[in-house]
């Protein structure tokens, strides 16, 4: 379905013409919330780059290799002016419901503040001062989801990694209530988790390590980071489903077939840009697919 189906409307979006008034019959739901706007929605901006290049994600939403602090607004926006146009983050919560940008369950080495990021309230998180990996002091504080949805809409796309701290449907609703549910994937770890955040979120794109078992849902298989096994290659090649992989470290080569994987998750943005010689940012690419 993605490399066919779900193509079809993105071609019409390209070349000026208008969809038929009837809807083309499938043997699944054709993605038509985007047609006719001027930015995609994941499952389409995937269908549409399918056949170049995988989506450079960020993870942690920075480039390790330019020792930039994690999972803050300011450094999603130099990644968006660079070109790319995805990234995944991190979100926590204080104690008292504030949903942030955050990864460790503790603010020593990522920031100014000492403790358990969970124990934290509003008012703490507010004091802080995020730190680069090699303890460079920034100017930015933790920014808050609300305000990373809003900027990122129609500009960025989000993978959403759950951390402990946060409440899955207070994350979700505050999704929703940015009309963010088709830029963004929910990260699940397990069967259950993905089962639960389907049916808090039925028509969000969730990634698991079983897509088979969600067919409601957007699917969207992780691949891990090591060697693809044989059941993962068969996610690969489906054509039903996307597929994501971990390139976390800049001296590991990429995996066979690495050129029909949907998105790359990696520490260094620029380097694997450089390494998969891609001659257009994300960003050209996905405007030749408007």
């Amino acid at each position: 379905m993605k490399r066919t189906v779900l193509a079809l409307a993105m071609i019409l979006v390209a070349s000026g013409c208008k969809p038929a008034d009837k809807p083309i019959a499938t043997d699944g739901p054709l993605s038509t919330q985007n047609v006719g706007v001027s930015f995609p929605s994941l499952e389409d901006a995937m269908t549409c780059l399918s056949s170049g290049n995988p989506i450079i994600a960020l993870h942690r939403g920075r480039d390790k290799g330019k020792d930039q602090a994690e999972n803050a607004l300011q450094v999603l926006k130099t990644a968006y002016d660079a070109g790319f146009i995805m990234a995944e983050i991190d979100v926590a919560q204080t104690k008292d419901g504030t949903l942030f940008l955050f990864h460790d369950g503790v603010w020593e080495d990522k920031t100014t503040g000492k403790g358990v990021v969970a124990a934290s309230t509003t008012d703490y998180l507010d004091k802080l001062i995020l730190k680069t990996p090699r303890g460079k002091l920034t100017s930015y504080r933790p920014s808050r989801l609300d305000d990373v949805l809003k900027w990122s809409k129609d500009k960025l796309y989000l993978e959403i990694d759950f951390k402990s701290s946060a409440n899955e449907r207070d994350v979700i609703d505050i999704i929703k209530a940015a009309n963010m549910g088709d830029q963004v994937v929910l990260i699940s770890y397990n069967n259950k988790q993905a089962q639960r955040l389907a049916l808090m979120a039925p028509n969000m794109m969730i990634s698991t390590s079983n897509p088979q078992a969600r067919r409601k849902n957007p699917q969207l298989a992780w691949l891990g980071t090591d060697n693809i096994s044989d059941r993962e290659m068969d996610y690969v090649q489906s054509t039903d489903i996307f597929t994501t992989y971990g390139q976390f470290s800049a001296r590991r080569p990429l995996p066979e077939n690495w050129k029909n994987i949907d998105i790359l998750v990696t520490d260094y943005a620029s380097e694997l840009r450089g390494k998969i010689r891609q001659n257009q940012t994300d960003q050209e690419r996905l405007e030749d697919c408007r």
